[in-house]
């Protein structure tokens, strides 16, 4: 089943709230088809991290068509009844332009706030179901699980026009995988190499097939972060903060790609660490920064609009619908150009006229000097006193 490409941008969540309700009005005059939230409480460097589902409201309101969604959420902090009551709302405010990303969690949004990072798997099956329980239907519902019980209960609110709102699910572990095959509308995984991205697909398609759905109607996205930059170093000098939330283990190890880190670091991973923990923050820290440049370089796209366009093409040949794009480009005007020199060259049509004409007077500015590339420590330390 053949999709027209989707592009997306992954809205940086150190940006004040008022600053992403903006920037939405931007994206959507750009041409970009959906926003893409993170969902924490915290995060290793206490990073800001507004509430995604206030920030998407407040978007929706000021937009027409962009769609909106969270990369990812998790089913531990609010009872499934209340996230779905949540969801149809904004659905409703949007005029169904919401979707769900959901996976099971990291501990830094839980164990510090007192809630169990327990139970994992079975906590976002048994969400899932309660939530399409709630929303797929306005009869009484009942469910008895492990976690939930749920008896001839209904929403006295559902999604826009009823429609189907769809969930993805993060799903990398074959367990984890054959319930999305089961039930997820689209899969929405950690970043991944292309060459090895059918190959992690594969246990959901087979899913789907051995419970009678077609694997491709499963929306397939990738979480890409771009870079348009003559020069490497800085651009993976900004990323090393996030190498391990970018490089997950698992897919490191499948990779063959290891690295010798301080013994005292063991193997603590991104979904692991609690930054309230020195310790474990230590740790952290230390595995990160051992983490060589060349490791970190296979998960972040740099380069030239030719290059950049080669590696999103890869991605379309494994298979990929939905682009998830994070822009780490130092220039300020690497936005525009993605809209009008990228974007389009996939879907096979002009960007907008005046997006064009904007991209281009932008790019002639910077060529003429008085356009510089953005200065990282400045830019985090300007955004966190915006706050």
């Amino acid at each position: 089943m053949a999709r027209s490409l989707k592009f997306g941008l992954v809205m940086p969540p150190i940006f004040p709230p008022r600053m992403q309700v903006n920037l939405a009005r931007a994206f959507e005059w750009m041409g970009f088809d959906s926003l893409w939230f993170t969902d924490h409480l915290t995060y290793p460097d206490f990073m800001p991290s507004p509430d995604p589902w206030s920030i998407i409201a407040a978007c929706a309101a000021q937009t027409r068509r962009i769609e909106f969604g969270t990369a990812v959420s998790d089913p531990h902090r609010q009872h499934p009844a209340a996230f779905a009551h949540r969801l149809a709302t904004l659905d409703q405010l949007s005029k169904g332009r919401i979707t769900l990303g959901l996976g099971t969690g990291e501990v830094m949004n839980l164990d510090p706030f007192g809630i169990p990072w327990d139970r994992r798997l079975k906590r976002l099956q048994e969400a899932v179901t309660v939530m399409r329980g709630l929303l797929d239907s306005d009869a009484p519902f009942d469910f008895e699980g492990e976690i939930f019980q749920i008896k001839h209960a209904r929403l006295s609110v559902r999604p826009y026009k009823g429609r189907h709102l769809p969930f993805f699910l993060a799903a990398l572990g074959p367990k984890a995988q054959a319930f999305a095959g089961r039930v997820a509308d689209g899969w929405v995984p950690t970043t991944l190499p292309a060459e090895y991205y059918a190959d992690y697909f594969s246990g959901i398609a087979r899913s789907a097939r051995e419970n009678g759905r077609d694997p491709a109607r499963i929306h397939r996205c990738a979480m890409m972060t771009v870079a348009l930059a003559d020069r490497k170093a800085p651009v993976l000098a900004l990323m090393r903060d996030h190498a391990l939330g970018l490089v997950w283990p698992p897919v490191a190890e499948r990779m063959g790609l290891t690295w010798d880190a301080p013994a005292e670091a063991g193997d603590i991973s991104y979904a692991a660490v609690n930054p309230h923990d020195p310790e474990s923050l230590r740790r952290f820290t230390l595995r990160q920064n051992s983490m060589p440049d060349e490791i970190l370089e296979r998960f972040v796209f740099i380069g030239d609009v030719k290059k950049i366009r080669k590696s999103i093409g890869e991605y379309v040949d494994a298979g990929v619908d939905h682009f998830h794009l994070t822009n780490a480009s130092l220039d300020p005007t690497a936005i525009l150009t993605l809209a009008t020199d990228i974007v389009p060259y996939f879907r096979g049509r002009s960007a907008p006229p005046s997006v064009f004409v904007i991209s281009r007077a932008a790019q002639q500015v910077r060529r003429m000097g008085l356009i510089k590339d953005a200065d990282p420590q400045k830019a985090m330390a300007w955004l966190k006193a915006q706050q």
